[in-house]
């Protein structure tokens, strides 16, 4: 069961909506201030009176706690435990840094993707719970997805699968569109941001083969630092 929480400040109208949605999962419940509850496949949503005249304080825990919480607030966050340690990325600072999917799926066009982050962003990152995308679940992604386009700053690009397969049949290395496909999503965020000292990629070659795969390339952007499993090292590549 996932232990994190999220805690909404709703109004009148939204306590009531949530308590209509969910009243048919109501359970006893104790406790001074706490004014409904209800239990729904492991996820847990508590209503506490509202004392001061403003907000009522509602919280999702248990499972899909934030997927829940999304559906009242878009601006939900998980809360992040007072008395618990976040894990520090390597650099928090600054940065843009990319990372792909699709690579080695028959039936998935490649996608890579290039995020911008600053200093500010990585709080708002980890009270949204990013860290490591392989670790989240797939409803969580799909959730906060729309979100983080809105928020942040990021460069999209797609190889369709028919396009791929055409380009391998002609002998080319699937490590090498992978490549050009980085320079180009990078470079677009650096020509925004021109500024931004520290780039970051997600490691899949050495640092030497990955630019001879680009020597071919009109605009080449260097100094990047490589990576491996660079999403839990990085914010800007866990973002992308």
């Amino acid at each position: 069961m996932n232990n994190k929480s999220v805690t909404l400040k709703a109004s009148e109208e939204t306590r009531s909506t949530i308590k209509k949605n969910y009243i048919q999962y109501a359970s006893p419940f104790k406790g001074e201030y706490i004014i409904f509850k209800a239990l729904k496949n492991g996820l847990i949503i508590t209503a506490y009176e509202n004392k001061k005249g403003e907000f009522f304080k509602i919280i999702f825990s248990g499972n899909h706690a934030l997927e829940e919480a999304l559906k009242y607030d878009v601006n939900a966050t998980y809360n992040i435990p007072k008395k618990v340690v976040v894990e520090k990325w390597l650099d928090e600072g600054p940065q843009i840094g990319s990372d792909e999917v699709g690579v080695g799926d028959l039936l998935l066009p490649m996608i890579v993707v290039s995020a911008y982050v600053s200093k500010e962003d990585v709080i708002e990152l980890k009270r949204l719970g990013i860290h490591d995308s392989k670790k989240m679940s797939d409803e969580t992604i799909l959730k906060i997805g729309p979100l983080l386009c809105q928020k942040f700053a990021f460069s999209k690009l797609t190889l369709p699968n028919a396009k791929m397969s055409d380009e391998v049949l002609k002998g080319e290395n699937l490590n090498t569109l992978k490549a050009k496909m980085h320079n180009r999503a990078l470079l677009n965020l650096k020509k925004k941001f021109p500024i931004v000292k520290n780039i970051y990629i997600d490691q899949f070659v050495s640092e030497n083969t990955y630019y001879k795969y680009l020597k071919n390339e009109k605009e080449i952007l260097s100094d990047l630092v490589f990576k491996t499993k660079g999403e839990s090292s990085f914010p800007s590549i866990a973002l992308a």
